[in-house]
């Protein structure tokens, strides 16, 4: 699996995504419905009653009577602010959703992505633990070979015995490692724990050059959703708040209704009836409950200001650091890569002494050590970097950067 299926894999299969996905439905679904506060209303009514009347005079008399109705109405509001903000905020609302499902799509594939790379960090650190054991046994035969040749001694075989036994549990430990790795990649993806998993590992080698053009401060702002996701919150504030002086203007509806009334269903004769009229409404007074909404409106536009100002803020220190971090990283990579040469050169000259016989076998497993600490460490600064990589995309408001 290359790291674009992986990316393409969780946008379509994990399940915390899908999920997200629907809570950006259901805020349309809401945007819709506020608008329909604001279209006409029809309904068709049929009503049949029947019903006894008493008079109570000096001979009291009783009637009956059946009445049928059946009629259309139909209303709308004409004018009504209010739930014109209503369906406006509505609409911000299913904005902010969207940029909510994405930006928590970023978070996850940034959260994929890591996986990904820790898990090749994983196998690859695997490799090295291997190649150490290839040495150790090298080591070994070598030791017993100079102990029969009379040059070397037992405690040289110890030595390379001991040196053995550490490196194959430190690869029983990493196993446990790799596979831990793995399942949280198979976690993400929604696959069975039993299902194989193998990554492409050319995916994790270091680009030869770093090739990184910079961008601005806005460009990022453009592309970051929860920056976007933070302007829109604004604009809804501004507009909740302007929503809260429009409950001073008058409500002004229309009603209507046609049809026709007659003793059963169908009977002769029928007679027709109908009526339409409109109301206004003129707020005076309400215990000072609009003002209370006024000033609580404007307090949350002014904090969404804040909170829309310091993620600005927050944003550019990141770049920054990520601009820094992701120099300092590559350019380790050749520093990390001259120390596993000048290990290896260590070990090749302490084997030659200890194949002469000019020496014991402490300065191979000192050197060995030494050789795996800097194979280990380039793996990590590998690692390092491409964290760096991924980082950096995420900052500039896109994980799939990365792919580029």
């Amino acid at each position: 699996m290359t790291l674009a299926q992986l990316l393409g894999a969780i946008e379509q299969e994990n399940l915390q995504v899908l999920l997200s996905r629907e809570e950006v439905v259901a805020a349309l679904q809401n945007a819709y419905r506020k608008r329909a506060d604001l279209l006409p209303k029809i309904d068709a009514v049929g009503t049949q009653k029947r019903s006894r009347s008493v008079t109570l005079n000096t001979i009291p008399t009783a009637s009956r009577s059946n009445r049928m109705d059946a009629l259309f109405k139909g209303s709308m509001p004409v004018f009504d602010m209010t739930k014109i903000g209503d369906y406006k905020l509505a609409k911000i609302g299913h904005k902010i959703s969207q940029e909510a499902y994405e930006d928590f799509l970023q978070a996850i594939l940034y959260e994929a992505a890591t996986g990904y790379f820790t898990h090749l960090r994983n196998i690859n650190r695997m490799g090295v633990i291997d190649a150490n054991i290839r040495r150790d046994k090298a080591l070994l035969e070598l030791a017993q070979i100079q102990l029969n040749a009379g040059v070397a001694t037992a405690i040289d075989v110890t030595r390379a015995e001991g040196r053995l036994a550490l490196d194959q549990r430190t690869r029983l430990q990493q196993e446990t490692v790799v596979t831990e790795s793995a399942l949280l990649l198979k976690v993400l993806l929604a696959m069975d724990p039993a299902d194989a998993l193998s990554l492409d590992k050319n995916a994790y080698e270091a680009a030869a050059e770093d090739q990184f053009q910079g961008v601005s401060l806005d460009t990022i702002l453009d592309q970051r959703h929860d920056y976007r996701r933070a302007r829109y919150e604004f604009d809804e504030s501004a507009l909740d708040y302007r929503k809260a002086w429009w409950a001073y203007l008058p409500v002004l509806d229309a009603d209507a209704q046609w049809g026709y009334a007659s003793k059963k269903p169908y009977d002769n004769p029928k007679k027709d009836q109908w009526s339409m009229g409109v109301t206004l409404t003129i707020p005076l007074f309400d215990g000072f409950g609009r003002g209370a909404d006024r000033l609580k409106t404007f307090a949350r536009k002014r904090a969404q200001e804040y909170a829309k100002e310091n993620l600005k803020n927050e944003i550019g220190a990141e770049y920054a650091l990520a601009l820094q971090d992701i120099d300092s990283r590559f350019k380790q990579i050749p520093l990390a890569r001259k120390q596993v040469s000048l290990a290896n050169e260590e070990l090749e000259l302490a084997r030659n002494r200890f194949e002469q016989g000019l020496t014991g076998n402490q300065e191979v497993i000192d050197a060995q050590a030494t050789l795996s600490e800097a194979l280990d460490d380039l793996v990590d600064i590998v690692y390092e970097y491409n964290l760096s990589r991924l980082q950096l995309a995420r900052v500039t408001g896109e994980v799939r950067r990365i792919l580029d």
